[in-house]
């Protein structure tokens, strides 16, 4: 039998198992499934008063203005550090626009995907379309930004900014609203 062998330097920021998702996360799933659910039995309610076609457009366009704005807050500020993180400072400007980002992905999770599900259940495919064609002129250019963003190097001698990202990077990989303070 052969023992395995440990490297004599162990740093606290090399992790022997792949990360796995906290508590907090997996009932971030079950919070997102339960406003999805309550929003999909609202957009029912809305598709009887006035159609799904009126509430599609508004959706759409609330979606478009938060995606654009918070896609272009994240590509602004990755340009304003050069896409590098050096200090904690850094680290302080990107927990708020991370933690903008991940409360917008939310709320459109809980309300586009409803949206698609109920365009489908009642036979609405004009809605079903203009969701499929807004939603693919901008996913490509937010995922773009969003991938540069996570895959920034950190250029400090401090390890702490580099455990300090990563945790950022984990967080933001799970379903939560924002990053805690």
């Amino acid at each position: 039998m052969s023992k395995k062998e440990t490297p004599l330097i162990v740093s606290p920021f090399d992790s022997p198992v792949a990360p796995q998702p906290s508590t907090s996360s997996k009932f971030g799933y079950l919070w997102m499934l339960l406003w999805a659910v309550a929003v999909f039995g609202v957009l029912l309610l809305l598709r009887s008063v006035v159609g799904l076609l009126p509430v599609t457009i508004v959706v759409l366009a609330i979606y478009l203005l938060i995606s654009s704005c918070v896609t272009l807050r994240i590509y602004l500020l990755g340009r304003k550090l050069h896409f590098t993180v050096h200090s904690q400072d850094d680290l302080a400007l990107m927990r708020p626009a991370v933690s903008m980002n991940m409360k917008a992905a939310y709320v459109m999770m809980v309300t586009v995907w409803p949206l698609f599900i109920a365009a489908l259940v009642t036979g609405e495919t004009a809605c079903f379309f203009l969701l499929m064609v807004v939603n693919f002129m901008i996913w490509p250019f937010a995922v773009m930004v969003e991938k540069r963003f996570k895959n920034m190097p950190v250029e400090s001698d401090d390890p702490e900014v580099a455990a300090g990202y990563e945790a950022m990077l984990a967080m933001w990989k799970e379903p939560r609203f924002g990053i805690p303070q």
